[in-house]
């Protein structure tokens, strides 16, 4: 109950922050219209900003520098399975998303290679940051992060195949944007956009969001849902 309700404020700290900015950059900066799209990009903002609380990234108003590495795969299966397979399949699913996400918004996603490379990336990118938390960097996360994107992507193209849209249909066919009804052909643009939602959410996961969830979690402590849920 607890983790549900920190997640959920998390979520609106990140929704009051992340949709005017994503009608900015669609609308003002990219000048594109369409709830789909509308919808599709703060789908994925909040999907952003959702990784980035749940691995803990660290906050520019408290940095700390506490490294912790473990750099052996597989090393914590003997001393407690239980929690390292629940701890696995919650990283698996925690990257599926993305697997979804990233093709549907950049053409040269399209491909597992590419999938598990994003996947892998993204990854270390939060295990490098996570050097300045008290959070362990850990080389399972990387592998299971990058399994979650590639699973994702293997079931996106499983049942874009079955309907005749998406990364599952063969080069040379038309291919429907999952956030647009139009198909993708710009793909300059589609990467462009995807890196400034990208920036956009880490921004506000370093200054904005930490002050935000901290005002509202002063209310909730106030509040008598606080006597419901501890």
């Amino acid at each position: 109950m607890f983790r549900m309700l920190s997640l959920s404020i998390d979520l609106f700290a990140a929704l009051a922050v992340l949709l005017p900015a994503v009608l900015l950059i669609q609308y003002g900066l990219f000048g594109q219209r369409g709830k789909k799209r509308l919808a599709f990009f703060t789908a994925f903002a909040v999907y952003l900003s959702l990784v980035f609380s749940v691995t803990g990234l660290p906050s520019a108003a408290s940095p700390v520098f506490d490294p912790s590495f473990n750099w052996i795969p597989l090393l914590d299966i003997r001393n407690a399975p239980l929690s390292y397979l629940k701890n696995t399949v919650l990283n698996i699913l925690l990257f599926m998303p993305l697997g979804f996400f990233l093709p549907a918004m950049e053409p040269a996603c399209r491909s597992p290679r590419r999938i598990l490379l994003a996947g892998l990336s993204l990854s270390l990118f939060i295990e490098v940051l996570q050097i300045f938390t008290y959070r362990l960097t850990d080389v399972d996360d990387l592998l299971t992060n990058a399994l979650g994107a590639f699973l994702g992507y293997a079931l996106t193209v499983r049942l874009s195949k079955k309907m005749g849209t998406g990364p599952g249909v063969p080069s040379g066919q038309s291919m429907t944007d999952a956030s647009s009804d139009r198909p993708v052909t710009d793909a300059s643009s589609a990467r462009l956009l995807a890196a400034v939602l990208f920036a956009a959410v880490l921004l506000n996961s370093f200054f904005v969001q930490p002050a935000l969830s901290g005002f509202l979690w002063e209310l909730v402590l106030e509040s008598p849902l606080w006597e419901a849920v501890r």
